[in-house]
């Protein structure tokens, strides 16, 4: 696992988990990504996200663990991923 990818799922687990989930999360993340020693950039959180939902690059197993819910497939992964996009990021329509 690239430290990137590591640093990502952790901001996930931090700021996405069921129990941190709720109407600040998306600027609470942002906010923790703008600061000068959070161990990935803000445009590095947003591009591996990107990737996550372009790409699936996240195994249901592993999103829920990290997330504490429960996914029936992929599908619901990359749905799930989406509203922490939207949240962050608002309806950009490009995912990068």
């Amino acid at each position: 696992m690239s430290k990137l990818n590591k640093h990502f799922l952790k901001d996930l687990e931090n700021y996405w988990h069921c129990e941190a989930r709720d109407a600040s999360s998306g600027s609470d993340l942002l906010h923790a990504l703008s600061h000068p020693s959070h161990p990935i950039s803000g445009q590095d959180f947003k591009s591996a996200l990107a990737a996550a939902i372009e790409r699936r690059t996240i195994d249901v197993k592993e999103y829920e663990e990290i997330t504490g819910l429960d996914f029936e497939d992929t599908g619901e992964v990359v749905e799930d991923l989406r509203s922490l996009w939207t949240m962050m990021y608002g309806d950009e329509s490009s995912l990068r």
